[in-house]
């Protein structure tokens, strides 16, 4: 299903659709992009971003992810240029909890994950 455009336009037209992907990657995008989120929700994402950039700290320590490190996630963002964005994306990714429902925190993760490429 690739990254879920098919499905999109599907739901889109009042369609039914299926889709199916090995990669967990694919599955998750296009779960995400076929999630409807309401005003509400978009107003909630908003504001905590909002927050969130105005607290980013590059001096404060992150959190680390470091089962992504040991798999190779970070390898291509793990140099002395690179690690301001990487510590950008620990920084935000610790925070994504705090949004009140999954589909907003999904919604931020596929953001983030966006932003990072």
């Amino acid at each position: 299903m690739g990254g879920g455009t098919t499905l999109v336009e599907a739901l889109a037209s009042g369609r039914y659709a299926v889709g199916t992907d090995i990669s967990e990657l694919a599955a998750f995008v296009s779960q995400v992009k076929t999630t409807p989120l309401s005003e509400h929700d978009l107003r909630l994402v908003r504001s905590w971003a909002g927050n969130v950039v105005e607290n980013l700290n590059s001096h404060a320590p992150s959190a680390r992810a470091e089962a992504w490190i040991r798999e190779g996630y970070q390898r291509n963002i793990n140099s002395v240029r690179t690690w301001p964005i990487r510590k950008t994306l620990e920084q935000v990714l610790a925070r994504v909890e705090e949004l009140p429902h999954q589909r907003q925190q999904k919604f931020a993760r596929c953001t983030l994950l966006r932003a990072g490429q």
